[in-house]
């Protein structure tokens, strides 16, 4: 197996962010209409396995996704009001979406 290569989330960092904002404006809200995607923004990018250290995505995606892939946060301000009656919504406001950088460029596959 070959050692991780370091700084591979930052490196991308940016062109991530771009491929996962530009997937929630056009896709992801087509699949959900209702979803208030003004002002949305890209954050923390990490490497899957170091996020996710379980190791499920490279169990069932395979060594070569695991690898290549990314989570990216992005945080939706119109969904965490200031003056909401429950409180600050961190679960509603923040999605984290997998991208993993293909042959054919980059493409987002998953989210939490």
């Amino acid at each position: 197996m070959r050692a991780p290569r370091p700084g591979l989330g930052r490196r991308y960092a940016g062109v991530a962010q771009t491929t996962v904002l530009r997937f929630v404006h056009t896709t992801y809200v087509r699949m959900h209409p209702r979803l208030k995607v003004a002002g949305a923004s890209a954050g923390d990018v990490l490497l899957v396995r170091h996020w996710l250290p379980s190791g499920w995505v490279k169990s069932e995606c395979g060594l070569r996704v695991w690898e290549r892939s990314l989570v990216i946060g992005v945080y939706f301000p119109a969904l965490d009001p200031p003056h909401n009656p429950i409180g600050h919504c961190n679960d509603c406001a923040a999605i984290r979406f997998l991208a993993s950088r293909t042959s054919d460029g980059w493409l987002v596959w998953g989210n939490f």
